[in-house]
């Protein structure tokens, strides 16, 4: 019989981990050609789905999960060019373990939306 050492263990977890990423990443990808082309091919496809990865390590850090929220986390991120989810401005009620993760999600959307209409 096989045993597997835990130094083995948080490897292969590791790995699922970042396959798992991956695939989500492409999947977001695929919904953001779908409704925002014009944004998504202002990169190279590998670049963008590494900026896609980024947000994803990101927003599970706050436990932040649903499919819809990446989504709107990743268009944010390549629309403003800014790794909000690290900004100052924002920490203060990312880091907030009290504020459901549903709610994180949706105040960075909100700030982003009132910051495009005050632009326009």
């Amino acid at each position: 019989m096989f045993k597997i050492s835990s130094v083995q263990l948080d490897v292969l977890r590791n790995a699922a981990s970042q396959l798992q990423v991956k695939r989500m990443a492409c999947e977001i990808l695929t919904q953001l050609q779908e409704t925002n082309s014009e944004l998504v091919q202002t990169r190279s496809t590998e670049e963008t789905l590494q900026v896609i990865q980024q947000v994803i390590r990101a927003a599970v850090r706050y436990e932040i999960l649903d499919f819809e929220d990446l989504c709107k986390w990743a268009y944010i991120r390549l629309a403003t060019n800014q790794e909000f989810y690290n900004h100052g401005a924002f920490r203060y009620f990312l880091d907030e373990p009290l504020i459901h993760p549903k709610a994180k999600a949706r105040n960075i959307v909100t700030s982003f939306l009132m910051a495009a209409q005050g632009r326009s």
